[in-house]
Order: C-alpha cells, then structure tokens, then sequence
C-alpha cells in the first residue's frame, strides 16, 4: 500500500475502518469527533481553497451533508444540517461531547439500529454510531461518484491531491 494517500483513499481506507474497530471495541464514543471531522474532508471537495484553509469548517460541513448525504435516511442529514453541525462536529470538536440537543449510543453497548435518528423521551435526537459511520460511508461512496463522474462541483484537483504521506522517513 502506497504511503501517500488521496482524501477519498484516506476516508475509505483509514478513517472508515478506523471508526469500524474503534465502534467494536467499545469505543465507539470516539467515532462521532473523527466521524465529524470527516464531513469537513468531504465538504472541502466542493470549494476551491486548501484542504489546510482555516475558517472553513461550518460551510464545508454543511456542504458535504447537503451534497454528499441527501440520499441517505430519507435526507435527514441536509434536512438538519444544523443540529448535526452543532451537536455532533461543533460539540465534539470543541468540547469532546455532544450538544445539548444529541445524544449518542452504539450497537456495542446494547443499543439497536431503530434508535439511530429517533427523537428521545427528552427531546434529544440519538446517533448510533455503527448507524453513523454506516451512512458516512454512503456519503463517501456518493462523494466518489460525483468525482467519478465530475459534477456536482466537484474540484477535480482535490481528488488526485496528496491529503495524507504516511513516509516518516
């Protein structure tokens, strides 16, 4: 395997898997900041700075759940794009929890997949995180496609780009 990674080859075969292991060895708390952080690679497809650009997380976010999720779970993720911004990268990213209005379990610990997008007694809205790394990955394949097929906006550029050399040499 090549120690250079495109971004599309490092969500695919990094980060995804990574979040796959990390769920079923019960540590899936921790999939939703790297699984956050994610939207943010993928919305980066769709505007013309560096990937390293500062000051672009909310428009990136919310680009890649509005472009590269609108198929999945019926298109709740562009349809609340901003309770998904909030409470899940902005609450993780900032303060390594959710916000006030998510709350987050996993198959792992005895949840089941019917609960991922239900709204709770408290009015909190609940992620699964086997469920959420499920539809990233959707997302990611939809991203590819619109690579694949050069539309929706898609800067080519970023697609071929380097985004991770794993050399430490």
């Amino acid at each position: 395997m090549s120690d250079k990674l495109t971004a599309l080859e490092f969500l695919k075969i990094e980060a995804i898997p990574a979040m796959e292991r990390m769920a079923k060895s019960g540590f899936a708390y921790y999939v939703f900041p790297i699984a956050s952080e994610c939207l943010e690679i993928m919305g980066a497809f769709y505007d013309d700075k560096e990937f390293s650009d500062h000051g672009e997380s909310t428009a990136r976010a919310k680009r890649a759940l509005k472009k590269c999720f609108k198929n999945i779970r019926g298109g709740r993720y562009p349809k609340n794009q901003k309770l998904v911004f909030e409470n899940l990268r902005c609450g993780f990213a900032h303060m390594m929890r959710p916000g006030a209005e998510v709350a987050v379990g996993s198959l792992a610990s005895g949840d089941t997949e019917d609960m991922h997008w239900k709204k709770m007694k408290d009015g909190k809205t609940i992620f699964i995180a086997e469920c959420f790394i499920g539809d990233l990955a959707k997302a990611v394949d939809n991203l590819t496609n619109a690579v694949a097929k050069k539309k929706d906006g898609i800067y080519l550029d970023k697609a071929t780009e380097v985004y991770l050399d794993r050399d430490v040499t």
